[in-house]
This record gives structure tokens, sequence and C-alpha cells, in this order.
């Protein structure tokens, strides 16, 4: 399917909007990149350009003079949270236009940005607009000699830099704009901004870049929260419910082409089902339809770009050096309609081993790695045995085991008989080289705040 083939099957709205060439609204304002310089978007399904993106050097000036002078710091909060509510219910009347354009960007079936991407964009809004008329001090008794009074203020911390990613850029822009305390920069990748005028930086991706985000801020102490890769297992047991548990450990990678920093990528099977769970995780992906974002029957759509398209099959080549046992996928699609585009089957692999590559680098591609285990202590060992602590899944009956394994899985999240359960409501985040700082709940909004401490001398 070529580009004028995929924009053919969008809807009038979206094709209109690309047609046009956008400004950036940056203080108020609709303005060109001050460099004047853009960046091609390509459709990763078909290789070639659809729009071209402009630079934003101006954006973080202007947040901090709307931070320090500007309206929103004297927005009321009753305003603000209206004002977050208006925002979320734009997104949500113009849903099917974006959930085309995030497909045609990103490449994601459009069935899972309309129904996964969307919903989570403007329901994080929601859940945070209702917060913006809840942060509050306290006063507090202080045992000290004399008569005080003493309280606490809980203040924005300032202009923050938000670092998006590309895997769920609507979604993950939403997040963290959510917080509605301060002003944001949020930009999907980063050039020349200044910086200095940044108060903090929330970034999501890959470990790499979070070490080197840790190590520029140490020159003068920017407040960082990061939200890093992951090399996540997911626990299979024998007593399971494995109708359930084959999908669930299916989607945990497949979902998004394996492009989710939590997904399930280390599949540990108890060994006496091991070679039948693998064998029906394999034909079920062989089963989901693999095609162009744009398409409504698709279920998973290419990578995102022909970068991330030479990772993935890397990763393939290591595998088969390393003597794993291919049971699904194993190689690039490139004939007929996967000519141009940079699409990958789901692919698992069986007989890995803890010290392989597969099984201890993030891949960020459709690829399980198989591994079986024995007894609920060596699954914690080995599923521990990883510089990454995202997240971590769990299929049993027994709710004995189900409390050990959360307790002793060291990671943000634990899902059990679940995989992926996601809620404004419920803080994400990551353990050891995840990251630290959590999105999500009213853990994410202390984030962006500072707590001032006030005292009064009364007599």
């Amino acid at each position: 399917m070529d580009v004028a083939t995929a924009q053919a099957q969008i809807g009038r709205a979206t094709q209109s909007f690309l047609a046009v060439n956008h400004q950036l609204l940056i203080g108020g304002t609709w303005r060109d990149a001050k460099s004047a310089k853009k960046f091609d978007v390509f459709d990763p399904a078909t290789g070639q350009a659809i729009a071209a993106v402009a630079e934003a050097d101006e954006a973080v000036k202007a947040a901090r003079r709307a931070f320090a002078t500007g309206p929103w710091s004297k927005t009321s909060p009753q305003d603000r949270s209206k004002l977050i509510w208006k925002l979320a219910d734009l997104l949500e009347s113009h849903a099917d236009e974006i959930a085309e354009l995030e497909a045609l960007d990103n490449g994601k079936p459009i069935r899972d940005a309309r129904n996964v991407d969307l919903p989570g964009s403007y329901e994080i809004l929601r859940y945070m607009a209702g917060w913006a008329t809840k942060i509050n001090g306290e006063t507090i008794t202080v045992s000290s000699p004399g008569d005080w009074h003493a309280y606490t203020l809980r203040e924005p911390i300032g202009v923050v830099g938000q670092i998006i990613p590309w895997n769920f850029p609507l979604m993950m822009a939403a997040w963290k704009i959510a917080s509605t305390s301060c002003r944001a920069m949020a930009k999907p990748r980063v050039r020349r901004s200044p910086l200095i005028l940044v108060s903090k930086v929330a970034f999501t991706g890959s470990h790499l870049t979070g070490q080197l985000i840790v190590q520029a801020s140490a020159g003068n102490l920017k407040r960082v929260s990061l939200e890093l890769g992951g090399k996540s297992p997911d626990i299979v047991f024998a007593d399971a419910d494995l109708e359930s548990a084959v999908p669930g450990a299916g989607m945990a990678v497949f979902a998004n082409s394996g492009q989710i920093c939590s997904a399930g990528t280390r599949l540990f099977v108890e060994r006496k089902v091991y070679d039948e769970f693998v064998g029906r995780v394999a034909d079920f992906g062989k089963g989901l339809k693999v095609g162009n974002g744009v398409d409504p029957d698709t279920q998973i759509g290419p990578l995102v770009s022909e970068q991330q398209l030479e990772r993935v099959t890397g990763y393939l080549n290591v595998a088969r050096q390393e003597g794993a046992r291919t049971v699904a996928g194993g190689q690039q699609l490139t004939e007929g309609p996967f000519a141009n585009g940079y699409f990958v089957p789901p692919t698992v692999y069986a007989d890995v081993r803890d010290n392989m590559r597969i099984a201890q680098e993030e891949i960020f591609g459709p690829v399980i790695s198989a591994i079986p285990f024995t007894d609920v202590d060596e699954v914690i060992r080995r599923g521990n045995a990883t510089t990454f602590g995202l997240g971590s899944g769990v299929w049993t009956r027994d709710v004995s085991k189900a409390h050990r394994l959360a307790i002793g899985l060291r990671a943000g999240s634990v899902w059990i008989n679940c995989y992926q359960a996601m809620d404004p409501a419920v803080p994400f985040g990551g353990y050891k080289m995840s990251g630290y700082g959590r999105e999500s709940g009213i853990q994410q909004m202390e984030e962006y705040l500072n707590v001032k401490a006030v005292w009064i001398r009364t007599a």
C-alpha cells in the first residue's frame, strides 16, 4: 500500500490537516520556527514522507515568561481545571482524525490509536484536571519552644521540559502535560533548547539517553524524572488459566509491534507446560494480521522507522547466532505490500538462556524470548536478574503464589493475570535502570511541586 492509497483510507478532515503548512503555537501566537528548519515525517508502512514539522526553540522562553509574569500563574485552580478539562473534550471530539494521524505518523494500528492512545490521553487530562483544585499545604503543630504558627505551601516547580517518546507520542505528551500546576514545554526531540530556563526535565525513552540527561542535569541540579526502558519478565505457571494467558502473554509483547518500554519480552514458563504454551503463543502470533496501520483490520503495524527496523533485525540475527530456536517469525517481511515498509512479524524464540543478549537487552520489537523455569524461588531470582525494573507479569490461579511474586519482583508494576493494565489514578514508573519518578496518580503531581515551609512567631 503506497502513501496515496493509505491516505485515501483516511477521513477528509485528516487529509485537509496534512495538506496545510502548519505553524507552532508559542506564547499564544502562531509562528514559524525561528530557524525556519523542518524535518520530514515518514509513514513507516510505506517509507514515504507525509509531512514536515518545524523545530521549536522559542517555546522554553515563552513558557518561562508565562510562568513568571503571564496569566497561567495567576489563573485560579478552578479555571485551570476547566481549561484542562476543555482540552480533554477537544481531544475526544477530534479522536478519529487524531487516531488517523497517529497511524500515519507512527505506524500503529488505527484501532489501537483510537481505543488505547486517545482514551489514555483525554482521560489522564480529566483526572489531573480534578487535582488542580486539590493542591494544598498543611498546618503543622511543632514542638519547638515558643509560640509558632507553621504551615507548608505546595508550589509549582516552574517550567518543565517534557521530552516525549516516539512509541506513544500523543499519550505520553498528555501524561506529562496533564500536571496542571506548571508551565510545560513538550518536545519530541531536543536540539538547542535554552535548558537553563527549565526547572525540571521529564523524559520517557531509552536508559542511555536517560543517563545523558542525568549527567547534563548535574551542573545546575535540575530536577529530573525518568521513565526508561525495560526487559520485563512475564511469568506463566502451570496452574494458570492458559486460555487467557496465551493472548495475554502474546499481546504483552506484540502490541504496538513490541515498541513498549514495559513489554513482557522475557516469557518465563513453568517447565511442565513450556512446550505447549510456547507453541500456543507462537500460533497466536502467526494469526495476527500484519499490515498498514490505517487499515482497520490491521493488528500489528510496522516498526516506527528504518533505524528501528535495523535495530530489531540486528537482534534477530543475534538470536540465530546465539542458538535460540525460532518458533514464529524471525525475519523481516519484504514481499508484496510489505516491500517498502518496516515490518517485522510477531516473533517467538524458544530454548533461550538467561545470558543471551536477546534475554538481557531491550530489543523494542515484537520479539519474545521464552525461558523455562521450575519453581517460585527460582523464577523470582531469574526474573530479577536484569538491570531493568519497569514491569512484570504473573499468571496463576494460586493467590498465595501471586502475592509472593508481587512482593518478590523488583519492578514498578506487577500485573497478575493481566498485562499492561493502566489507569490515570494508578502510578507507573520503574526501579533500577528503568528510571525514577512516577507518571499518573497523585504521585505524578508530586513530581511537579516544591514544598515550602513557612514559620511565623506569634508571640
